[in-house]
């Protein structure tokens, strides 16, 4: 097949079996193919993988070994992502959702508008990680270690933080939080404020546009 030809990662090619290994997934990856569900990378160890918008959804990458991966765009949906390693990662608009990623370490990942809701994200290491804009709604992210991430314009509502740790983690007026949270007494931090009112100047002239009549000269001394 032409390495240039990229076939849908929506349509199960005839024939198919699911990927064993980083090299039969990277293989068939290079040759174009997109359709990589259930893929098995267990265990393995992959670092720098470049699989960008592949369809590896339902896979098995549990304590699989990718740091600094490339895999913005794909679909990692109902996928077995426990342990897994994927540090300082590329994942932007990544689909995790009703993935496991307990006790997964995303520490300095970009996962910057990524879909992870009602993933299982507890006690995952996400510390320095960017997730703005990403949705985390109904995530179980309980004892994850956020500190540190860019939480901006992040949907957390529905999510469950019991023993979250969100120190120096910046968030702003976009961010949801769940019901009742209250993300400053977990030590992260506003980094936007409301409007404040334009202050108006002290004794403001009622006429701006009116232009005063010049002072008369003195009265001429009389000799």
């Amino acid at each position: 097949m032409s390495s240039d030809k990229v076939l849908s990662p929506f349509i199960e090619p005839k024939g198919y079996r699911p990927p064993v290994g980083a090299a039969d997934l990277m293989e068939r990856y290079t040759e174009g193919h997109r359709y990589l569900t259930r893929s098995c990378l267990e265990r393995r160890r992959a670092p720098r993988l470049n699989a960008p918008g592949a369809n590896l959804s339902q896979s098995n990458w549990a304590s699989a070994v990718i740091f600094e991966s490339n895999l913005s765009g794909a679909d990692f949906s109902l996928s077995k992502l426990q342990n897994v390693d994927l540090r300082r990662s590329k994942c932007v608009k990544t689909w995790f959702s009703l993935a496991d990623l307990t006790q997964a370490d995303l520490r300095e990942a970009d996962l910057s508008n990524a879909h992870f809701t009602g993933a299982k994200l507890s006690k995952a290491r996400l510390r320095g990680a960017s997730l703005m804009g990403a949705s985390l709604e109904g995530a179980d992210l309980q004892g994850a270690d956020l500190e540190l991430c860019d939480l901006r314009g992040v949907d957390l509502s529905r999510a469950r933080l019991g023993g979250v740790r969100l120190l120096g983690a910046r968030y702003d007026l976009a961010t949801r939080w769940p019901i009742n949270f209250e993300p400053l007494l977990h030590g992260a931090v506003q980094c936007d404020r409301m409007p404040e009112a334009r202050q108006q100047p002290r004794n403001p002239d009622p006429h701006p546009d009116h232009t005063p009549m010049p002072e008369p000269p003195p009265p001429s001394s009389s000799r």
